[in-house]
């Protein structure tokens, strides 16, 4: 499900940030009866979050820094490569479901040009699985990007 301000059309929030948007998200998922178990972010994106500083250059503790980590709301991060920089996506992972098509099997190759030479080996490793979330649990999912929502978020200029 696409990120939208569930605290209401007219409601805006003083000079937002990504964590501002964060909160949101969380509260778009339990506004559908579900609970949120993750938030996945780009590291460098979690960075600039944590590298927040003041007018004197001091940095600012923020309210999603704890000792077991980062967490927005209550929801832990999950810093991960493979989701876009400035996008996010919040859910209920227990609602998703993997299915194993096969395991997982490993090869090993000496065949490579001079590899047995050199006593090296090519090792593969393949695993096929399917991801499914089904159509009653779509709304435990919320993903989108921090531009769109700071300017969700943003009182319009009178």
């Amino acid at each position: 499900m696409a990120w939208e301000n569930v605290l209401g059309a007219d409601v805006y929030v003083d000079s937002p940030q990504e964590y501002d948007v964060l909160k949101v998200g969380v509260t778009q998922v339990m506004k559908e009866h579900f609970y949120p178990s993750f938030i996945v972010l780009n590291p460098v994106d979690v960075a600039k979050m944590e590298l927040i500083k003041d007018s004197s250059g001091q940095y600012i503790l923020p309210p999603f820094v704890t000792l077991g980590g980062v967490r927005v709301a209550g929801v832990p991060v999950v810093e991960n490569t493979g989701m876009a920089l400035g996008e996010f996506l919040i859910g209920d992972f227990r609602r998703a479901k993997a299915f194993f098509q096969r395991q997982l099997t490993f090869n090993i190759y000496d065949q490579n040009e001079d590899d047995a030479l050199h006593d090296r080996r090519t090792m593969t490793a393949t695993l096929r699985v399917a991801f499914r979330i089904k159509d009653i649990h779509k709304k435990a999912f919320v993903h989108g990007d921090f531009v769109t929502g700071i300017a969700a978020l943003t009182a319009p200029v009178v």
